[in-house]
């Protein structure tokens, strides 16, 4: 109810009672399972509809990451485990099998606090474990229904710009000389991984808009991601990257604007990050760094480009919700 209200005095109630339920349980009982896992993340994912005046989207994503290791989901089910002698008897569970819902459970974890890391950059995301790899091929070979596939889709476009993002990081946090940074090769490795997956990805006609916009946004994001935008010479390469990174601009709206309004009230958090994002991104590239026809394309951005059409799909997407939803994130 807290997600799928259409009032705004009924959301906030709900929200605040979602809060308080969660540090109930969490905090003050210690109660781990997987219901309170998947319900804290959907309540992360709709998080927009929630407004607050102190931000709470880091501490959720923390709490959820919290309950993927109590419940050891990111690891195996041990197969020989005993009860250590200060754990009562009345409350030892034995290991059962590892369930579809729990896989579910640990890669929405991972792809939610991936996103979330990647836009406020205040958390790190849900380390990657060799057992979420076998929770992902699963997953894929498994597939129950489309929300699924659609899953799969997203964790593995994530995974790879999440490497990228920790390359980066390792090669700015170094040290000594002796600090052995990412070989280009592994770097280039990731990129041709990104380009096969989209090559697969637009060639088959039942891929969602969901999925070819969180497409975009990650290229756009690796593509503009550079210090180079910040200099003055630029080298062909970089000059290539940057182009690329404008193009992807608009073939995000592109894909954005095909998306009836009436859908709109069912954004998640991450679709709603990417509209924040994508046309922000385009200010990462000094004018001095722009050649004409992409002064015209950042001009439609601030002149009346997309600007006039978000505000008029988003003005229907109000009226045929019956919501005022929009305002709230």
């Amino acid at each position: 109810m807290a997600v799928s209200s259409k009032s705004t005095s009924q959301q906030e109630v709900l929200g605040n009672k979602v809060r308080q339920t969660i540090a109930q349980e969490m905090v003050v009982q210690s109660e781990k399972n997987i219901d309170l896992l998947l319900g804290l993340l959907t309540f992360i994912n709709w998080s927009h509809y929630h407004y607050h005046n102190k931000p709470f989207l880091a501490i959720f994503a923390q709490l959820a990451m919290s309950l993927v290791f109590e419940l050891q989901l990111n690891k195996p089910v041990p197969k020989d485990m005993e009860p250590l002698p200060c754990v009562r008897e009345t409350r030892w569970k034995s290991p059962t099998p590892r369930t579809m819902e729990e896989r579910r459970a640990v890669l929405g974890c991972f792809l939610v606090t991936s996103i979330i890391s990647s836009f406020i950059q205040k958390i790190d995301a849900l380390r990657w474990t060799p057992h979420m790899d076998e929770c992902l091929q699963m997953l894929d070979e498994r597939k129950e229904c489309l929300n699924d596939e659609i899953l799969v889709q997203q964790v593995r476009l994530q995974l790879i710009v999440e490497k990228m993002a920790l390359s980066a990081l390792h090669k700015a946090t170094e040290s000594t000389e002796h600090t052995r940074e990412p070989p280009p090769l592994y770097l280039q490795n990731l990129q041709s991984q990104l380009q096969a997956i989209k090559i697969k990805l637009l060639a088959q006609p039942d891929t969602t808009e969901a999925v070819v916009l969180h497409l975009y946004s990650l290229e756009l994001e690796t593509a503009l991601s550079s210090t180079f935008l910040h200099t003055n010479h630029l080298t062909f390469q970089q000059r290539k990257s940057r182009n690329a990174g404008l193009e992807l601009v608009k073939s995000w709206f592109d894909v954005f604007f095909t998306i009836s309004p009436a859908a709109y009230i069912g954004f998640s958090f991450s679709i709603l990050s990417q509209l924040v994002a994508t046309p922000l991104s385009i200010y990462t590239v000094p004018a001095h760094n722009l050649q004409r026809f992409e002064l015209g394309r950042e001009g439609c951005l601030e002149d009346g480009g997309y600007s006039p059409g978000l505000r008029s799909h988003y003005q229907q997407s109000g009226t045929s919700s019956g919501s005022c939803w929009i305002g709230q994130w």
